[in-house]
């Protein structure tokens, strides 16, 4: 059956596999099954590793959060020629200049045993200067990789659109251009993964001057449709999200000043909702019956709930089931789990909602007044999970009330997304991944 709301669609016997294909999972929800583990340490300094079950050292520079294939991990990273320019800045902070860090970069494809962590290759796929600049707080390869169980595809703005097999094979690519994604004449560099729906790519790159939305046949690479976001988005570092119901498709794009749906195989605009935060980064997502957009910045942390019958302007409508101003999240994608969704802003104060009537359950500060996040949260086994770049793995119990579980040290800053396969965390750290077992 064909399954709905996922980005990278699979065909499947008997619903999903242990697979972990893109960006959160399955449909970017972020929801795992199975027994997860709650306590455990990775950092040297805090004592002894407990319940790791292996770490791989991982080079360069990136953000990309891991996706799994099989037995397999995939993931991307860029390395610069300059060792010395190799650095992050995280924590909060409001410096807008971009990274000193435009020499000469290698990108790369690496693939992991999941059992053992045993690397299996690295493919370097372009070495260039890089095509635009990059956030202090970010890299050269922030975006994860999307697949469809036979292809892998990695958008990387204007350092092109890369089609890889499983080998690691490039198949094709496509050059998108220079381009620039920033505000106040800063410039952050690019973000968003491709999505994929059977046989289409679809990648959204609103850049400052000339912002589109465009589609490409997955296996040649061919383009289909490009459509102009002028005067829709002014800019978004957010993923394509693919709903798929009743056999017809549409893609929803995070923005500002607007959140637009897209016919998935016109380009044709369906939908579109008046924005609130001038800085989109979350990635759109359903569950249950509804479709769930936050942003951030600029004064307005709103979180909407859509219903799944939404066209034209549903501003104000009853299309939106419930909507708050403040709430959201700025950088963090949230996870709809046991009826409640739960937001965490990149200042570290966590909300829970009632994921259907928007009834505030709590808001609470994760921790002091340092500590930030911008990797997103997922979810399973009655727990949240939260990634924080102070490099701790918070562990909450879902449920109305807040409870903390355990803050588990990972010994290097979380800016990517964990995945999950059989009861176990895949965690990219700024240095390495981890796979973290129960006990």
């Amino acid at each position: 059956m064909w399954l709905r709301g996922a980005a990278g669609l699979a065909l499947v016997e008997n619903g999903w596999s242990a697979d972990w294909p893109l960006f959160r999972g399955e449909g970017y929800g972020g929801v795992a099954t199975g027994k997860l583990p709650v306590e455990w340490n990775c950092d040297p300094a805090a004592g002894p590793d407990k319940n790791i079950q292996w770490k791989t050292a991982v080079p360069g520079l990136g953000h990309a959060s891991p996706i799994i294939l099989g037995d397999r991990i995939y993931l991307i990273t860029a390395e610069s020629e300059d060792a010395g320019k190799r650095s992050l800045k995280l924590g909060l902070y409001g410096d807008i200049k971009p990274a000193d860090d435009n020499g000469v970069q290698t990108w790369l494809l690496l693939c992991l045993d999941r059992k053992t962590g045993r690397e299996i290759y690295r493919k370097p796929f372009r070495k260039q200067k890089p095509g635009s600049v990059r956030h202090t707080m970010a890299t050269h390869a922030n975006s994860t990789l999307a697949s469809d169980g036979k292809y892998l595809v990695a958008c990387l703005g204007a350092d092109g659109l890369y089609c890889f097999d499983k080998s690691g094979k490039v198949l094709w690519q496509v050059e998108l251009g220079p381009m620039r994604l920033g505000m106040y004449g800063a410039d952050w560099g690019y973000s968003s993964a491709a999505a994929i729906a059977k046989d289409r790519v679809f990648i959204v790159c609103d850049e400052v001057k000339e912002p589109f939305f465009a589609s490409y046949d997955l296996r040649t690479g061919k383009p289909g449709f490009r459509v102009s976001r002028k005067g829709v988005s002014e800019r978004s570092w957010s993923t394509p999200f693919v709903l798929t119901q009743a056999g017809k498709s549409q893609v929803i794009l995070n923005g500002y000043p607007w959140i637009v749906s897209y016919d998935a195989f016109t380009g044709e605009e369906l939908w579109r909702l008046a924005s609130g935060g001038d800085i989109p980064v979350p990635t759109p997502f359903v569950a249950g019956d509804l479709i769930y957009i936050t942003n951030g910045h600029g004064g307005k942390t709103p979180v909407y709930a859509i219903r799944q019958t939404a066209k034209g302007n549903i501003t104000g409508t009853e299309h939106v089931a419930w909507s708050a101003e403040q709430g959201g999240a700025y950088l963090s994608t949230p996870v709809v789990y046991g009826g409640n969704i739960y937001l965490v802003n990149f200042n570290g104060v966590i909300r829970c909602f009632d994921a259907v009537t928007g009834k505030k359950h709590f808001e609470q500060r994760l921790g002091g007044n340092s500590l930030a996040v911008a990797a997103s949260l997922v979810a399973g086994d009655d727990k949240v999970y939260v990634p924080t770049q102070d490099g701790d793995m918070i562990v909450l119990a879902a449920g109305n009330t807040f409870q903390q579980l355990a803050k588990n040290a990972m010994g290097a800053g979380l800016m990517a997304t964990p995945a999950i396969a059989d009861g176990v965390l895949y965690v990219r750290t700024a240095s390495q991944m981890v796979a973290v077992r129960s006990s």
